[in-house]
């Protein structure tokens, strides 16, 4: 009976630590994926915000190079500047979404990392609870075995 109760508690605790490193391992994976992903979108934006500041270069060139090909001419200067303020404009209102949707990312990625956070905590909790669980086998099969030896005597 005693060595039935032992393995029976050696099996419950191979069990329960078997499926705490696999529930572990799936959510480490998980995680992983979850931060490559973010990583690449953060990539993607930086790309976009790099090729935003490139066309303001070129624009403020061609700008330039418009006025001097005018020769100063102040009409044609003047509506030259409010298109490039204007090109401008659009190009800050996408510089500005960018931005947001880098917030955005950053914020869902926080609250993603948060969730697998509680899910890792949670199955260490699991854990915790087979091992004590695992203890508390191995004391009352201390104490069978105890009061065994006591009714021999």
């Amino acid at each position: 009976e005693r060595r039935r109760l032992r393995d029976a508690v050696a099996q419950a605790k191979a069990e329960s630590t078997r499926e705490t490193e696999q529930e572990k391992a799936r959510l480490a994976k998980e995680h992983e994926s979850m931060r490559e992903e973010l990583e690449l979108m953060q990539r993607q934006l930086i790309a976009a915000r790099e090729a935003s500041n490139a066309q303001i270069v070129q624009l403020s060139k061609q700008v330039q190079h418009e006025r001097d090909a005018r020769g100063g001419d102040a009409l044609e200067h003047q509506q030259t500047g409010e298109h490039v303020r204007a090109k401008l404009e659009m190009a800050e209102v996408k510089i500005a979404d960018l931005a947001n949707q880098l917030r955005n990312a950053q914020r869902e990625h926080a609250i993603e990392k948060a969730r697998l956070e509680d899910q890792l905590s949670e199955a260490l909790e699991v854990g915790e609870g087979a091992r004590a669980h695992a203890v508390n086998a191995r004391t009352v099969l201390r104490r069978q075995k105890g009061r065994a030896l006591g009714e021999r005597r």
